[in-house]
């Protein structure tokens, strides 16, 4: 854990589903979306942010850990 870091944040857009599969697997939860424009033909020029707080992760680290071992392989 880093001292003093209250949640983290996963950003993708939402064009690009396969993103949003690792912040969902981890136990984050979409906080909101954010209309930023498009930079690439591909993107929907919406950015989705993914939230996980500290207490939330430090309840979940065996399941943390089993997804992130199944997503390496």
């Amino acid at each position: 854990a880093v001292l003093g870091t209250n949640a983290v944040e996963i950003h993708h857009d939402r064009a690009n589903t396969a993103s949003s599969h690792i912040p969902q697997r981890l136990g984050f939860q979409m906080v909101r979306e954010t209309s930023v424009g498009v930079a690439a033909p591909a993107e929907s020029g919406i950015d989705c942010a993914w939230q996980i707080t500290s207490a939330e992760w430090a309840n979940e680290p065996r399941a943390v850990a089993a997804t992130l071992r199944r997503s390496v392989r």
